[in-house]
C-alpha cells in the first residue's frame, strides 16, 4: 500500500468550502481524489454546470 500524498490527505481533511442555498459552507468531508475543500456533491454539480455550458458552446 503507499503512503497518500500531503494532497490528498488535506482532500480527505479540509471540509467543503462551498456555499450552500442558505449562503453557509457546506463542511461535509472531502474525497482523496478530489480537490481540497470540495465534497463529492458539489464536485458533481460543478461538472454537470461545465457540461451543460460546453453543450452550449458547441
Amino acid at each position: 500500500m503507499t503512503t497518500p500524498t500531503r494532497s490528498q490527505v488535506l482532500a480527505a481533511t479540509v471540509p467543503c468550502t462551498s456555499l450552500d442555498r442558505d449562503g453557509q459552507p457546506c463542511g461535509k468531508p472531502g474525497q482523496i481524489g478530489l480537490p481540497a475543500g470540495i465534497c463529492p456533491e458539489h464536485a458533481i454539480a460543478v461538472y454537470r454546470a461545465v457540461t451543460r455550458l460546453m453543450d452550449k458552446a458547441a
